[in-house]
């Protein structure tokens, strides 16, 4: 939305406004606490993030913003899974959940490599590309809370899961034989990928 852009007369009333400046504020947070942070998800409390010094600080920074904005008049959640860790966590956190990432890149490159070549190549493809949208989605929005990013991300690790573990190579084979002529491949790929996505989850 052309509201939602740094160059707008509008953009101190815009909801992309309201995030950068929740995100500052759990910046804040993290400088005051960088080691251990201030406990999980204790960073949106109206005590935390509503900090009459913290507050002060963002209004020298952002004026003329919008005052609802500011999370010691409307405390609110910083918008941001990595500022989130950061705050919430710490740099101990935020280091083993970077690690956590590095994992599961490393095994998604090993379930690309297997599934190459293969029927549920265009799955696996797919489902790592949506693990990147994800991982650039989470700028967005926190990490718990049931947001649609944080669920197609459980489902897309759950798919990835199921190939890599071999459970949808073997349930793709045992259905060929059974189904064979009577089921296209798409369908019956997406089948066994979803049965053995869920076995896993």
């Amino acid at each position: 939305r052309p509201s939602s852009t740094p160059t707008n007369t509008r953009f101190a009333e815009s909801s992309t406004s309201q995030r950068i400046i929740v995100g500052a504020a759990g910046l804040e947070v993290f400088e005051r606490n960088p080691v251990i942070g201030v406990g999980w998800r204790r960073s949106s409390s109206a005590t935390v993030i509503g900090d009459p010094e913290i507050a002060s600080d963002l209004r020298s920074r952002f004026a003329g913003a919008d005052q609802d904005f500011f999370p010691d008049v409307n405390p609110a959640s910083v918008h941001n899974t990595y500022v989130q860790i950061l705050a919430d966590l710490g740099l101990l956190g935020f280091t083993l959940f970077a690690a956590a990432i590095v994992s599961v890149a490393l095994g998604v490159q090993r379930v690309l490599r297997r599934a190459r070549g293969s029927e549920l190549w265009p799955f696996a493809w797919s489902s790592a590309l949506g693990l990147v949208v994800i991982m650039v989605w989470l700028n967005d929005n926190p990490l718990y809370g049931g947001q649609v990013e944080t669920i197609i991300l459980a489902v897309l690790v759950g798919v990835l899961a199921a190939i890599g573990s071999g459970t949808a190579f073997a349930l793709t084979a045992a259905l060929g034989r059974g189904l064979a002529g009577r089921t296209s491949p798409l369908a019956l790929t997406t089948t066994t990928t979803t049965v053995g996505a869920f076995a896993l989850i």
